[in-house]
């Protein structure tokens, strides 16, 4: 039996069957179907990457560091870039003074980008109106599951911390904000962030 250019062969034990790929209806098209980032698997990935890094013992402390932050910006600076594209047309033709469009891309940070990363928005947003932002997220299930009271899990907290804090600046980054971040928590379930976005 001859079989098409695009067919494939498969064999089953001793039976012959021919696949032929069918091709979609229509172009998919990624602002009618979002693509969504599963919390449970974004956190194995995540935390199992960072482990590696901190517990690798071929590498200096600080080149540790270099290399989480390196990470950590420009997964954020993708993601946002994912979903973001209607904010960023709407933006780009808005003739707004800067200050009121740093309050939408920080907005849209508490909100869309949260949600999409960690499964929840923002709980509390602030600002002082002179370009620094206070989030407050009463429930940050991402490390949340890091007990930051016990002296051996408090350096890595501190170094997953790290991370987060970069994953944020890399979402700004791709709004061109350049950002100075802290963040901290009283009780390992609560975390607040401060952002201040610096002047281009």
């Amino acid at each position: 039996m001859q079989t098409q250019q695009n067919d494939v062969s498969v064999t089953f034990g001793s039976t012959n069957a021919v696949y032929t790929p069918t091709q979609p209806a229509k172009t998919f098209n990624l602002r009618e179907n979002p693509l969504k980032i599963d919390e449970s698997i974004f956190y194995y990935l995540t935390h199992t990457y960072m482990n590696n890094l901190y517990t690798n013992d071929s590498k200096e402390r600080n080149d540790k560091g270099y290399e989480l932050e390196n990470f950590g910006e420009i997964l954020g600076r993708n993601i946002n870039e994912r979903v973001s594209v209607d904010l960023l047309e709407k933006l780009v033709k808005d003739k707004e003074k800067q200050d009121i469009k740093n309050l939408e891309y920080i907005k849209f940070l508490c909100k869309e980008f949260w949600i999409y990363v960690f499964g929840k928005a923002i709980d509390r947003l602030q600002t002082n109106h002179k370009g620094t932002f206070f989030l407050t997220d009463s429930n940050f299930k991402f490390l949340s599951r890091i007990n930051g009271k016990k002296d051996e899990a408090k350096a890595y907290l501190n170094f997953a911390m790290k991370f987060v804090k970069a994953l944020i600046k890399g979402a700004l980054i791709a709004f061109s904000l350049d950002s100075e971040i802290t963040m901290e928590s009283s009780n390992d379930i609560e975390y607040s962030f401060v952002i201040k976005v610096k002047e281009s």
